[in-house]
């Protein structure tokens, strides 16, 4: 089985009549999107987990701080992208050829993309956003209109996206003191909680329902403002159990010392500090839920899976005043444990760290670690899968058997997950990035995607454009899945007469069946 495709300018413009192209090409070599194991040089699949000490938090520190300074230094001064593409609305653009407005594509359709100029809001279109960072969604229980919580280094953007393609900036809410690159926000009970490292920051509560049936609010002000904490890396819910969990916090009152901060919002106006985790250090990142998968020790337990810099560290909140270390986990290329996801079922844990592809043998290709954690007490790596593309990887999120990742240069990739094999197979994706394939190894492009809409629209941010409205075509990712379409392969028209800067280059990508030898 092919996927076919109909001819398309790969940047998305128009040829000028004078340029004349060549018959196609033919087709590349079909290549895998993972590395065969004979491609690696050193085997994934024996890594089993450890339980390590305390030294080691010392180094997951030290390189989460350098990647922080290299990460300032990268995005320092002006973008210049931010300027570079105008909003795109009015119609959904299908992905054609792999690309779809220039950025290229797989089983994933464009509906609308919102630049950083129009996600300050209509009073602000040339303040001071350069860079987009987090999002979140939140669907009105009344009417079921879906709205992306949108980061900006200088604060917050809400954007109505019932209609996809055409996305309303309804509010901005301003940064609570200074700019900063990092905000992140979660929702509980139809309130926005967003943390920054800006110095000072706090949390600020935002009642969402104030946005139902507003077209333009302009700059809003919160409804509270929590200040038992500081700068903020990040911020992590559990609507189940109306806790929000604080993370990374380094300026924190409580003394929580960079663990989970954990906050009470029963009453969502007035959040109360409910307790700390700090056994473990410093947690970059966290999911916590009620359990109920096979290990019956903790069903029904609240549990938190702490991305601790080095290790994956399991924790039983169920009382908030007196948490209780479950397991903590480490693995050979630990450099910067970043974040994870668990299946529904609750059964396994795909991990990412955030530095392994820049400073370990990976020579730059992605990799996702496979935890089996059946057992709380005993995490054990079963697997991974590696891309056969370079680049760094961000948030994963999971929804029924796919996992949505933001993998920096090249955007958002779908992957199917067989938790039998155990494996994951590439089946869509698309590229908010379109100034890079992948291979530099930086933090620019996607930071993450929301898959979690009912409609099935995919909200991505973009660090350097804006805000991405993104329609997975399930079908077509469900058929690549069962035909085998395991890899990608290119052709192109060559330019035979007329002007090269004027004459853009035309190619089409598609998926085949590749195998490994």
């Amino acid at each position: 089985m092919m996927l076919t495709f109909v001819v398309l300018l790969a940047v998305g413009a128009t040829a000028h009549p004078s340029c004349r192209y060549s018959e196609w090409d033919a087709w590349t070599q079909c290549t895998p999107n993972a590395l065969c194991q004979s491609q690696r040089t050193q085997s994934l699949e024996s890594y089993t987990s450890k339980t390590v000490s305390g030294v080691y938090q010392d180094q997951g520190r030290m390189n989460g701080e350098a990647m922080m300074e290299h990460k300032k230094r990268l995005w320092a001064g002006p973008n210049p992208l931010r300027t570079a593409r105008e909003s795109i609305t009015g119609a959904a653009v299908d992905c054609t050829g792999g690309y779809a407005s220039g950025f290229r594509c797989q089983n994933v359709n464009l509906q609308s993309f919102l630049s950083l100029q129009d996600l300050a809001g209509s009073g602000n279109t040339d303040g001071p956003s350069e860079r987009g960072n987090d999002l979140w969604g939140w669907t009105d229980p009344t009417n079921n209109d879906e709205y992306v919580i949108m980061g900006l280094d200088d604060g917050t953007s809400f954007v109505r996206i019932t209609d996809p393609v055409n996305p309303v900036v309804v509010a901005f809410l301003p940064t609570a003191t200074v700019p900063s690159q990092w905000r992140d926000m979660k929702v509980v009970n139809d309130h926005a909680y967003i943390v920054s490292e800006a110095v000072g920051h706090g949390m600020q509560v935002f009642d969402l329902t104030r946005l139902r049936g507003q077209t333009d609010m302009g700059d809003v002000e919160v409804d509270f403002h929590y200040t038992e904490i500081g700068n903020t890396h990040n911020i992590v819910s559990n609507p189940a159990s109306n806790t929000v969990f604080l993370v990374g916090s380094t300026d924190d009152s409580q003394a929580c010392l960079a663990g989970l901060h954990m906050v009470d919002v029963s009453s969502p106006k007035n959040p109360l500090f409910a307790g700390c985790y700090w056994e473990d250090g410093y947690t970059h990142d966290a999911q916590c839920h009620i359990y109920n998968g096979p290990d019956t020790d903790y069903v029904g337990r609240e549990i938190c899976y702490n991305y601790n810099e080095d290790q994956l560290t399991i924790v039983d909140v169920t009382s908030k005043a007196n948490p209780v270390t479950i397991s903590t986990s480490g693995y050979p290329l630990a450099t910067y444990t970043h974040q994870g996801w668990i299946t529904e079922d609750h059964t396994m844990i795909l991990l990412d760290d955030e530095l392994d592809e820049r400073d370990t043998f990976l020579d730059g290709n992605t990799v996702t670690y496979l935890w089996d954690v059946r057992d709380l007490d005993n995490p054990v790596i079963v697997g991974d899968y590696t891309a056969a593309h370079e680049a760094i990887d961000h948030n994963q999120y999971i929804r029924g058997s796919r996992v949505y990742q933001a993998n920096y240069e090249v955007g958002l990739r779908i992957l199917e997950i067989d938790q039998a094999t155990p494996s994951l197979t590439e089946i869509g994706y698309f590229d908010v990035d379109d100034t890079s394939t992948g291979g530099t190894m930086e933090f620019q492009g996607a930071w993450t995607g929301y898959p979690y809409f009912a409609s099935g629209n995919v909200p991505v941010s973009s660090i350097g454009y804006g805000l991405f409205i993104v329609r997975p075509d399930s079908m077509a990712m469900t058929e690549t899945y069962q035909a085998g379409l395991n890899g990608t392969e290119q052709r192109e028209r060559q330019l035979v007469a007329g002007d090269p800067s004027s004459c853009v280059a035309v190619k089409e990508t598609r998926y085949c069946k590749a195998s490994c030898h």
